[in-house]
């Protein structure tokens, strides 16, 4: 074996080992099973921003509690979804933070409290009616929303292929995990 073969080898065999230490070695199989299984594969491939939108708001509707806290609300209460947000703002509500992306800036709204920072218009907004755990996922749902429609112009997947298609890779190779320092 030559020594390139022989150092491959061995990079292979210590990756293999330590991903055994760290988790399962079907880890990355299990993702991409879960991942065609939820049809996400096929919306990326489409480029199907409700589709992505619905899956994105599922998963990070487990941030800050446990799974099963978070699975078992979701259950009972339901989720949003891409259609429910497009329904609503439809209908033109008079909240001027549903205007778009850039407007929504600073809505603070509290589940606990029923408050916003729009008062006046409370009654009649569409953010605080879906049965999300807490007022920031609803705020988190319509910033992605607002987010994926105005910035990225319905095309999710397009808008990160521009992203990443924009990186220079001399920018990147070399790069430490210290962030730069501020002048």
């Amino acid at each position: 074996m030559s020594p390139t073969n022989a150092n491959l080898a061995y990079a292979i065999n210590f990756v293999h080992a330590t991903c055994c230490l760290a988790g399962s070695a079907s880890y990355l199989d299990d993702v991409r099973a879960d991942l065609r299984g939820s049809g996400i594969i096929r919306a990326v491939r489409d480029h199907d921003t409700p589709a992505l939108f619905d899956w994105l708001i599922k998963i990070l509707s487990f941030q800050g509690i446990s799974d099963s806290v978070a699975s078992g609300y979701m259950a009972r209460h339901g989720t949003v979804r891409w259609s429910d947000i497009a329904e609503a703002l439809s209908r033109t509500p008079s909240c001027p933070k549903l205007g778009g992306y850039w407007r929504f800036y600073d809505c603070r709204y509290h589940k606990g409290s029923d408050t916003c920072s729009e008062p006046g218009h409370i009654d009649a907004c569409p953010l605080p009616r879906h049965p999300l755990r807490n007022g920031r996922l609803n705020q988190m749902a319509y910033s992605l929303f607002l987010f994926m429609r105005d910035v990225a112009d319905d095309d999710f997947v397009g808008w990160l292929d521009r992203q990443l298609a924009a990186v220079n890779p001399r920018d990147v190779r070399g790069m430490s995990a210290k962030p730069p320092t501020v002048a």
